[in-house]
């Protein structure tokens, strides 16, 4: 469940909402939904021990509409979905919690977990494109960075230097290198090949 008195307790403190949501555990516009709420209702902290989560969220959605007979379930918005999962610590598991009180909010029935999970899928498979192309072992390497930058802590001044890590994968020829990279000075570069048992042996 929502932790909806941590939410006005953090507020009350004067954490902006983005800071909330991720020590609730809750997406962004969740927050500010409950937060809209809670002032709609004039509810502030702090509140008394009786007032639970379970009392709260009772107040807060009093006004949703009943589900009605036989109404199916609602979709997920495959086009937001696409678009947040692109930004860095936003997983599917955000997006359906996120889902779930939209879900809520309107009185709709949601999907569970592994069902949301599944249309999402399908969706991205409708969008996958394929196509084969032919390559020749050597003539080709792909480049790319791995993820966010590591940190290095200079011995002498103690500074912390983000550390770029780059990755080659030579095509057809099961060779990697990779490079760490302190701002634009190459701090150390390796190569690797891949077993038959896709373990990686260190060649330098």
């Amino acid at each position: 469940m929502t932790k909806y008195r941590e939410i006005l307790r953090l507020s009350s403190l004067g954490f902006i909402q983005q800071n909330i949501a991720y020590s609730c555990s809750v997406s962004k516009k969740t927050v500010n939904k409950v937060l809209k709420k809670a002032q709609e209702l004039n509810i502030s902290w702090p509140l008394s021990e009786t007032q639970t989560d379970a009392i709260l969220a009772e107040l807060f959605f009093t006004s949703a509409k009943p589900l009605a007979e036989g109404k199916t379930k609602r979709m997920p918005d495959f086009a937001y979905i696409r678009k947040e999962l692109l930004r860095n610590g936003v997983s599917k598991k955000l997006l359906w919690t996120e889902y779930m009180e939209a879900c809520r909010l309107n009185g709709e029935e949601p999907l569970m977990y592994s069902q949301f999970c599944y249309y999402i899928q399908q969706d991205e498979e409708k969008r996958r494109a394929t196509m084969h192309i032919n390559r020749k072992p050597g003539e080709q390497v792909e480049v790319d960075w791995a993820g966010d930058p590591a940190h290095v802590i200079d011995p002498d001044t103690g500074e912390i230097i983000n550390a770029y890590v780059s990755f080659r994968y030579g095509v057809a020829v099961n060779r990697i290198f990779l490079q760490l990279k302190l701002s634009t000075t190459v701090f150390q570069t390796s190569a690797y090949s891949l077993c038959p048992s896709s373990n990686m042996t260190n060649l330098i």
